[in-house]
């Protein structure tokens, strides 16, 4: 189960004067999950030859300046190719000429280096 990205903490201070006399004050304390998350989609997963995906690259959290690169290979293949190098663009459209099953990866990265990875799997039909 993945962890809330805020968790809010009640806090309660306590002060005693040298009479005894008892002050609080309450508040809350919101703490955010500052790991970088890649919240990149595709915008199918089955089409048709001749058909396009659409790559929406989108990241939250981490360091902020964020660059996006995207990757693609056929399923059976051992070797990716780069639909597009690290940038800011973070849209990015592929037509596909030939069925078969793909793989695709969209890799997000914020200005401190941190990376993540998000694949998807394309199924292209006649």
């Amino acid at each position: 189960m993945p962890l809330p990205s805020v968790v809010t903490y009640n806090i309660c201070v306590k002060v005693k004067d040298q009479n005894g006399m008892i002050a609080k004050k309450f508040f809350d304390v919101k703490v955010k999950d500052p790991s970088l998350k890649n919240l990149s989609s595709v915008s199918a997963n089955e089409i048709s030859v001749g058909e396009s995906v659409t790559f929406t690259a989108q990241a939250q959290d981490g360091q902020g300046g964020y660059q996006y690169a995207v990757y693609y290979k056929k399923t059976q293949n051992t070797t990716w190719k780069t639909l597009s190098n690290w940038s800011e663009e973070t849209l990015k459209t592929m037509n596909f000429t030939e069925t078969g099953t793909y793989n695709a990866c969209i890799k997000v990265k914020d200005q401190n280096g941190t990376i993540e990875k998000k694949y998807f799997v394309i199924t292209v039909t006649e």
